[in-house]
């Protein structure tokens, strides 16, 4: 666990660090909004960042959690109105004591490269038919926020 939230804080503090500016002309960012779903008053913004070095980083940031519950987060074929199959299982969002949000991050490479890295450009990413939900827990899979991303978003 430990090194989990070791990761998570580095991918998150690598990320907030990324911005579009002219200084950085090798990083981009697209967002997507999450809508709460059930009355959980859970909402929160999916961003897709690609590094200077063509690595892709998918994180989501959740506010109304609960602090030390894990979210499972994943993303699905199609748009939320065609509700598809899960295409990737992501890193589960977590809200650690006293931080104010829950943070999943989870890191895309644009080639196979025989690490555990799923394999996806960052145009892939932003394109991609398909849509997030997060979910209450492992045992509960009621769905507490969801949004369309790629080209379901526009």
């Amino acid at each position: 666990m430990k090194k989990l939230l070791l990761f998570l804080t580095i991918t998150i503090a690598f990320c907030y660090s990324c911005n579009n500016d002219d200084d950085e002309p090798n990083v981009i960012k697209q967002e997507f909004v999450l809508e709460e779903v059930n009355n959980s008053g859970i909402k929160g913004l999916v961003s897709i960042v690609k590094s200077a070095t063509d690595y892709t980083f998918f994180t989501i940031i959740l506010e109304g959690t609960s602090s030390g519950n894990l979210y499972p987060t994943h993303i699905y074929n199609d748009s939320l109105t065609d509700d598809g199959n899960i295409a990737f299982s992501l890193s589960e969002a977590y809200r650690r004591e006293g931080d104010k949000v829950a943070i999943s991050s989870t890191p895309f490479s644009p080639i196979d490269k025989g690490d555990s890295f799923f394999v996806m450009t960052y145009d892939e990413l932003i394109n991609f038919d398909g849509h997030v939900k997060i979910l209450k827990s492992e045992s509960d899979p009621t769905v507490v926020a969801q949004g369309n991303i790629g080209i379901n978003a526009q």
